[in-house]
């Protein structure tokens, strides 16, 4: 790649055994209609199938735009940590592999972005089920081609999902911007990367597709419940980052960021204490969950006393939890 060309905007695809929808996914960012300050960074994360052999053959046919990095498998958050530190663009957004943007509004974007100085954009968002369904992450169109302060946008608890988002790659360069290598590591990017900017730029168009499946409730459970130590390993990641930057964010960032901290830190303890999460072949060890919130408690007590005045049904559960190792989520449901 010429790299004496400036890139307006990195797009970080991480890659790991999807070759069944990465031509679409790539082939939106990479056609006859793509400009050339744009860089796609494809990080194959050790794919076992044909993925790599789609990513060379990509990267041969647009050599300027694009920079592969085949790695052994360290999961999603170890490609993004590894694409911020690598990215050469002004901006930076994420394009998950089985996910694909509209090649029609592509360019239109990058238009946009070379003409503003934000430290953030978003753009529209459509969710496309399998069996056409389409639900659309919509911008109001009174603030398209607009400016804000993110704390404005914010203080009502408006945020975005990944896929409306695109960031100043400058403010991800920071070392406490890395988040956790596997699981949950996109809640993590999220958080910090909207805290982190000051000011935000709304595009003209729907930019990002994502692909939604139709997995039903029982399949998400699972997910969830196999993978608990990585949502508290996430979620004290964010509460020591919050501790990093705390006293330099907006009153109404900082009020965003602790509300997402605190509903983080109830769903930690419904991962552990729910019986919708009591599978058979992934038991909770709740002696895990006590020594996260020890820890919690040493690092955050604020947010740990706030936990435990949080009440479903009148119900403190989490302070009788801790209090008398009662486990209420058990007796009635509260889940629900």
């Amino acid at each position: 790649m010429n790299n004496a060309l400036h890139k307006t905007l990195t797009v970080a695809i991480p890659i790991y055994n999807t070759a069944l929808y990465l031509e679409q996914c790539l082939s939106s960012v990479l056609n006859e209609m793509t400009p050339p300050d744009v860089e796609v960074l494809l990080i194959n994360d050790g794919s076992t199938d044909r993925s790599a052999e789609i990513i060379d053959s990509y990267a041969q046919a647009f050599p300027e735009q694009t920079r592969v990095i085949h790695k052994e498998n360290g999961g999603w958050g170890s490609c993004i940590n590894l694409a911020m530190k690598s990215a050469a663009g002004k901006y930076f957004r994420i394009l998950d592999s089985d996910d694909w943007v509209s090649r029609d509004y592509f360019p239109l974007y990058i238009k946009e972005l070379r003409e503003i100085n934000t430290d953030a954009a978003a753009t529209e968002m459509v969710e496309i089920y399998s069996g056409g369904r389409q639900k659309i992450f919509d911008i109001p169109s009174g603030i398209k081609g607009s400016v804000s302060s993110m704390s404005d946008y914010i203080k009502d608890g408006s945020g975005f999902p990944m896929g409306m988002l695109t960031v100043r790659t400058s403010l991800l360069k920071r070392g406490e911007m890395e988040v956790s290598e596997r699981y949950y590591s996109d809640i993590e990017f999220i958080l910090k990367a909207v805290t982190s900017a000051k000011d935000v730029y709304f595009g003209c168009g729907a930019l990002y597709m994502y692909r939604k499946t139709d997995n039903n409730a029982s399949t998400a459970q699972l997910g969830y419940a196999r993978h608990r130590r990585d949502f508290l390993r996430m979620s004290l990641h964010l509460v020591q980052y919050r501790s990093t930057v705390g006293e330099s964010l907006p009153p109404e960032t900082k009020q965003f960021f602790d509300n997402d901290l605190l509903r983080i830190g109830r769903f930690s303890h419904q991962l552990y204490l729910s019986p919708i999460y009591h599978l058979a072949d992934v038991p909770p060890n709740t002696e895990e969950l006590r020594r996260w919130s020890e820890e919690l408690r040493r690092l955050a007590p604020e947010l740990y006393r706030k936990l435990g005045k949080v009440r479903r049904k009148g119900i403190p559960c989490i302070w009788i939890w801790r209090a008398f190792n009662i486990n209420l989520y058990n007796i009635i449901k509260l889940w629900k």
